[in-house]
């Protein structure tokens, strides 16, 4: 996600998951970059911090819409 200044942000639940938990944060920094820009293009979408976990974690497993 762009700022003003056009530097790019992590939207603040992600950013927050990210933080607390290494996994999620190798498991974010390892995904292609195709996958890590939807996610941080439609994070503020999640409904907990259990679907970004799902998202990161099982993607390949469940097919995540």
């Amino acid at each position: 996600m762009d700022n003003p200044d056009g530097m790019n942000l992590i939207p603040p639940v992600l950013g927050l998951l990210l933080n607390d938990d290494i996994l999620a944060r190798n498991a974010f920094l390892d995904m292609e970059d195709s996958r890590r820009d939807y996610l941080l293009r439609n994070a503020e979408d999640f409904q907990s911090k259990e679907e970004l976990e799902r998202y990161l974690y099982h993607f390949e497993h469940d097919n995540f819409k």
